[in-house]
């Protein structure tokens, strides 16, 4: 729910909060909260700071223990605030972002983000939903075959129907493939529909297909849902129908495979329309976008998946093929490697661990570790991968078999979906697709049998 908050009504309580110079607090944070991977601001714990990272607008930030105002601050861009002195509990952390004149609008509010200090130790407080929501979101496909099945259409998700077809052009028109039309689709679904008050509270749901969604102009979660699912497909998207909770109800949302990631995005609770008594009782459009390429630690804090089969998607294509040790130079940054690289199907892959070795570095590291509780490769960029002595600097000089198989791999708490194989007992992901989630150039050239890695510029997709 939204709330505008005056400024005149708070200024008195500007006490207690204090804000630290942002050199306070440099080195890498214990642990980092993201609402979104889009507009959203990072908050971030160093020992006894909490750290606002990218603020888009001034904010007005609130230490709530219970219903009693703790701290508070006002805070531009990135800052940091002390958290000593403050004794053990639970605090929320509340932000107000500014709206206009005096007026500042609730971005975090209530428990959204919490805080809890044991000791001499403070931590993000995890909401109940997320193991569980982490161990479904993580254990799902994203192999080829799976990403061919959310991109077909189905009697709820009519995306080869012509109107669909027609508003998914009209709505991609100028804009760049990936993210950026993803987040136009689901956009365009959130400040375009009305939440149907009038059906839930009679109980006679209206039809919750895509197409009649369209038409209609107003629907529940299943009819969002279906719509920027429906749209979504009609360009060419995997996009997959989630059904869930939120709050002990009902409710469904998205995950949808674009640029390398399958993002989470619920264009329902980013719509501020209500259809209520007959009319449009509330026409606020799109309200936010703090539920499109949500974080999932944020998102399990009103979202909780519900268990679903893949039993429909035809078996994943097992068949070997062959890894040929790579013939061409790697050179990173203008400087000579020894690569680690087998070639197949035309591209050249390596070890995730010789990759992290070979970023380091540079001003794109990015730290690897295998996470058994999630059974999935962990990835945090910004860290420096420390060699273990594991890492495979060489490879043999004759041919390989190489298996595909489904490896896991979170790539700073989004799931990537990368096509990975196994050569002589260990997986081997592409370089490109490393290169894409680090957005760094990589450039293969064929007269002179190198491929060139360049931190200092953008990915581009040859």
């Amino acid at each position: 729910m939204k709330r505008i908050f005056s400024f005149l009504l708070v200024f008195v309580l500007i006490a207690g909060l204090t804000a630290v110079p942002a050199e306070a607090a440099q080195a890498a944070p214990n642990d980092v909260w993201r609402f979104n991977y889009e507009e959203g601001f990072r908050v971030e714990l160093y020992g006894s700071h909490l750290r606002f990272v990218d603020l888009p607008k001034e904010a007005l930030i609130y230490l709530m223990r219970g219903s009693t105002e703790v701290k508070y601050a006002t805070l531009t861009g990135s800052g940091n605030v002390q958290l000593s002195g403050l004794s053990d509990g639970t605090y929320n952390v509340e932000v107000y972002l500014h709206y206009s004149g005096n007026d500042y609008v609730s971005y975090v509010y209530g428990s959204d983000l919490q805080i809890r200090k044991t000791g001499n130790s403070w931590a993000f407080v995890e909401s109940v939903h997320y193991t569980k929501n982490m161990s479904i979101y993580t254990s799902k496909r994203t192999d080829a075959q799976a990403q061919e099945y959310y991109k077909k259409p189905s009697p709820a998700i009519q995306s080869d129907h012509k109107d669909i077809i027609s508003k998914a052009n009209e709505l991609a028109a100028g804009t760049r493939p990936g993210i950026e039309e993803v987040r136009k689709i689901c956009d365009w679904v959130s400040a375009n529909l009305w939440y149907d008050w009038d059906a839930v509270n009679s109980g006679k749901l209206p039809p919750a297909d895509a197409l009649s969604t369209l038409k209609r102009d107003r629907a529940v979660c299943e009819g969002y849902v279906n719509l920027a699912a429906a749209l979504l497909r009609a360009r060419g998207y995997a996009a997959k129908f989630i059904p869930g909770y939120s709050d002990g109800v009902g409710h469904c949302w998205l995950e949808i495979f674009v640029d390398g990631y399958v993002i989470l995005s619920d264009p329902t609770f980013n719509s501020g329309n209500a259809w209520e008594n007959g009319r449009k009782a509330k026409s606020d459009g799109l309200h936010n976008n703090r539920y499109f390429n949500a974080d999932m630690r944020s998102f399990s804090r009103d979202h909780e998946y519900m268990d679903y089969s893949e039993r429909a998607i035809p078996a994943a294509d097992m068949r070997p093929l062959t890894a040929r040790p790579s013939g061409g130079k790697l050179q990173i940054n203008g400087k000579m490697v020894d690569q680690a690289l087998y070639n197949v199907s035309s591209s050249n892959r390596s070890q995730m661990r010789f990759l992290a070795l070979m970023f380091s570095g540079t001003d794109k590291p990015f730290d690897a570790r295998w996470d058994s509780s999630k059974n999935a490769i962990v990835v945090t960029t910004g860290e420096r991968y420390m060699p273990t002595g594991a890492e495979i600097t060489s490879v043999p000089a004759t041919d390989r078999y190489a298996v595909p198989t489904i490896a896991r791999v979170i790539w700073d708490g989004r799931l990537a979906y990368m096509e990975v194989y196994n050569i002589d007992s260990s997986n081997y992901f592409k370089l490109r697709d490393v290169c894409r989630l680090l957005d760094v150039y990589a450039e293969w050239s064929a007269s002179d049998s190198l491929i060139t890695v360049d931190t200092s510029r953008r990915f581009v997709d040859h």
